[in-house]
């Protein structure tokens, strides 16, 4: 059973209407309750460098918790794999707003309170804890958010179909350097595909 707490303390059951496991994003529907206001989403106006934003969540269990800090990157697509994590993230935000093991899955607004993403991860020296089956350690200054987009369309499929589904090519990549971009002809940045697995589309 999920339940779900409210501001006010109401705890409501929950249904999961689907997930998906790339993200860590699912949709829960509940029922038997009003007064319910969505909060606002930036529409249109993008997310910059050194703007200030405000992390919600419940660190370590902490119920509903603020923690400020600003955007301190963008698009960071490497951070799937710098934190261990599935793959499936994509262009992160960064910030360095304090966030800690209960953080994800609450919003990341603007200094407008408009959502502009949704917790993600975070960079610390947590270990596993056998016995309380937790995490232990803190925030190293580093988290990441998934965009708004990227939530949206996330949980548009979810609710549309239950499946999320994504393109991709199937190469394997590698960089170059200026020298060998130069020895065949290549003046724009980019990578070289280097094989083609004959299980994948690009086969």
């Amino acid at each position: 059973t999920i339940e779900v707490e409210f501001h006010d303390g109401r705890v409501r059951e929950a249904e999961v209407v689907g997930l998906d496991s790339a993200t860590d994003i699912a949709v829960l529907k509940v029922g038997n309750v009003s007064g319910l206001f969505p909060l606002r989403r930036a529409t249109n106006e993008p997310v910059h460098m050194g703007d200030q934003v405000f992390a919600f969540g419940s660190p370590f269990g902490i119920k509903f918790s603020m923690s400020r800090g600003i955007v301190s990157g963008l698009g960071r697509g490497d951070a799937a794999h710098m934190m261990g994590m599935r793959r499936g993230y994509t262009n992160f935000i960064q910030t360095d707003a304090a966030m800690n093991p209960g953080n994800s899955g609450g919003p990341l607004v603007d200094i407008y309170g408009r959502v502009i993403g949704m917790n993600a991860a975070i960079a610390n020296n947590a270990q596993p804890d056998q016995e309380t089956a937790g995490f232990s350690g803190q925030s190293a200054g580093i988290g990441f958010a998934i965009p708004l987009e990227t939530v949206e369309s996330v949980v548009d499929q979810i609710i549309e179909s239950k499946l999320v589904l994504r393109g991709y090519l199937g190469v394997l990549i590698g960089d170059t350097s200026a020298e060998y971009a130069e020895s065949i002809g290549l003046n724009r940045r980019g990578v070289v595909v280097t094989g083609v697995p004959d299980d994948q589309p690009a086969y």
